[in-house]
């Protein structure tokens, strides 16, 4: 699979694709400086990330396994199939159902917060 691509795969790492991707670099993250102050408190009161950042660590570090362990063709199978079924889907359409928020002893005194996070952030009204 990847052997008739060698010419292309190459032509990332002469200059040309070195210089293309390092454009490509400075433009996300100047894209992302400017989009990320305009959250606001949201984005100053950075606690609401730790939750998600944490589990977007366990998810990688779960796949880490599949792909150390497998071939060259298998991994390209399992990183298709992984695109295809689950992350092409949900990115045309990405929603998420909330129904509780509970802290750790069970009360529910979470809801308020949670509540003002999804209206900042324009979720619910």
């Amino acid at each position: 699979m990847f052997a008739d691509k060698r010419k292309e795969i190459g032509a990332v790492f002469t200059d040309d694709g070195v210089h293309y991707f390092t454009g490509v670099a400075k433009s996300a993250v100047a894209h992302i400086s400017t989009l990320l102050p305009s959250i606001g408190s949201v984005f100053i009161g950075g606690l609401w990330l730790v939750p998600m950042l944490e589990s977007a660590a366990t998810l990688v570090e779960s796949g880490r396994g599949e792909f150390d362990a497998a071939t060259g063709a298998e991994a390209a199978t399992t990183v298709t199939n992984f695109l295809r079924n689950t992350l092409l889907p949900w990115a045309s359409r990405p929603q998420g159902d909330i129904r509780t928020v509970k802290a750790a002893g069970g009360h529910d005194e979470l809801v308020d917060d949670a509540t003002t996070i999804l209206r900042m952030l324009g979720a619910i009204r």
